[in-house]
């Protein structure tokens, strides 16, 4: 088994896209009637305007999208961003 990391592509922002969506539905089913907690965080009529813009609000110098792959395929992403 080989999982590698590396920098997203603009190729790769569409699973990274859904990625966000099924974290998004999972903290959701785990949050059970405390629900309204991460709909105040990742808010569902914003949530897809939110996830277009991901590149821009983790553009580089200031920020970056990882992608983890297995056997070459996207199945984990992480972001990071510094606010000046």
């Amino acid at each position: 088994m080989t999982t590698d990391i590396r920098s997203a592509t603009p190729a790769d922002m569409e699973t990274v896209r859904e990625l966000c969506r099924d974290y998004r539905r999972l903290l959701i089913e785990r949050a059970g009637d405390r629900g309204e907690a991460v709909d105040a965080y990742y808010p569902a009529d914003t949530f897809d305007e939110f996830l277009e813009t991901l590149e821009t609000i983790h553009a580089a110098p200031r920020g970056k999208i990882l992608v983890a792959t297995l056997h070459g395929e996207v199945v984990g992403c992480g972001m990071l961003t510094t606010f000046q």
